[in-house]
């Protein structure tokens, strides 16, 4: 499947808890291997087929399963990131306005 800023991420999890192996490819990769072989249309039956060619071209990485662990901590991290970025965000615009004022 392609990664969709986040939305994979509950398929993942439900597949890995089936042990169904799965993979979350770049989707600018599926965009480029879809011109590559000439298709042009954005339709989601057309969308499937591609992903699955590329699936069977390609063959990424099945994911290992995370622990709930390793899910909270990665969450965690991307929440610290999420903030740090805010934060220096605002930094930044009370500095501009103290430079216009």
């Amino acid at each position: 499947m392609e990664a969709t800023g986040g939305y994979e991420k509950r398929l993942v999890s439900q597949l890995a808890k089936h042990k169904i192996a799965s993979a979350v490819v770049n989707p600018r990769q599926v965009r480029d291997f879809t011109k590559g072989i000439g298709l042009d249309a954005k339709t989601d039956p057309i969308d499937a087929q591609v992903i699955s060619k590329f699936g069977s071209v390609v063959q990424p990485v099945a994911l290992a399963e995370k622990s709930d662990h390793e899910q909270k901590h990665s969450g965690l991290v991307t929440r610290r990131s999420q903030l740090l970025d805010l934060m220096n965000q605002e930094r930044n615009r009370l500095d501009a306005h103290r430079r216009t004022t």
